[in-house]
């Protein structure tokens, strides 16, 4: 059995976007999304090849001030300012903090 976090990452390591990976590969970005935040916790992906830095620091603060609130009301609170895949990343970022 392949393993398909392994494959996305290789696809994005070939210069794919996330996009185009989930499109390639039949699944949804956030699915792609997760695959690749495997390999920023090893060490393997700087974060900053997903989100940029400036970015995902006013969504950092934006999710610790409204940690009661779902990234979607969040998404609605900005006025779909940022997609759905990089509040989630900032929120698994921030996981221990919340």
């Amino acid at each position: 059995k392949k393993d398909t976090k392994l494959e996305s990452f290789t696809l994005f390591k070939s210069g794919m976007t996330i996009d185009e990976i989930a499109t390639t590969r039949g699944f949804v970005s956030g699915t792609i999304l997760g695959h690749l935040f495997h390999y920023v916790e090893l060490g393997e992906i700087d974060i900053e090849q997903l989100i940029d830095a400036q970015k995902l620091k006013e969504i950092s603060e934006l999710i610790i001030e409204n940690k009661e609130k779902t990234l979607s009301e969040i998404k609605t609170i900005t006025q779909d300012k940022y997609s759905y895949n990089e509040l989630k990343i900032a929120k698994e970022l921030l996981k221990a903090d919340l």
